[in-house]
């Protein structure tokens, strides 16, 4: 939404908003909407903490089972107020009706990059790779068959690499001016 404030943008796992919507919509046997029931659970303030919450944190413990530092995270998500933060994040950001496609975010005008790791149970590839309709900028994306949803913790090391080439690129440093 601001450009003016930042140089260029790197999206892991979830490409541009409206692909999103777009993948929602556009797979003819709905893989994406069946992959993200839980955005709607997380809609419902007290219900989806309880939900998550309940006997030390099982159901959240299943769901975010393939994350690679899940008992760190279940750790924090215990401390008064975190759970609830961290879902008002999909409450503010990504409200059910961007699940519809009629959600229409302005294009990205800055150098852009998006890594989806093959494995990710969440996000479909097509919601990664249709960003390219949203870029008036250069768009560059990898896919890395080694990762899930979190690529930056499966694969620091690649997702590093990946950064430093990208934030080291001609139309990076073109964009800094």
């Amino acid at each position: 939404m601001h450009p003016e404030r930042v140089r260029s943008l790197t999206a892991l796992a979830v490409g541009h908003p409206t692909a999103f919507g777009d993948a929602c919509t556009a797979e003819a046997d709905f893989v994406q909407l069946r992959r993200i029931w839980y955005m709607l659970l997380f809609q419902f303030q007290g219900v989806a903490e309880q939900w998550l919450s309940a006997d030390d944190f099982r159901n959240f413990r299943h769901f975010f089972g393939s994350h690679p530092d899940l008992d760190s995270v279940v750790k924090r998500m215990k401390e008064p107020g975190a759970l609830t933060a961290a879902l008002n994040v999909y409450r503010a950001v990504l409200p059910p009706e961007s699940l519809t496609g009629t959600v229409q975010l302005p294009p990205v005008t800055v150098p852009a990059l998006g890594i989806w790791g093959a494995h990710d149970p969440y996000n479909t590839e097509l919601g990664m790779t249709g960003s390219a309709a949203y870029m008036n900028a250069p768009w560059r994306y990898e896919r890395l068959d080694e990762a899930g949803h979190w690529p930056h913790l499966d694969v620091p090391g690649k997702v590093n690499a990946l950064l430093l080439d990208f934030l080291g690129s001609d139309a990076v440093r073109q964009q800094a001016g």
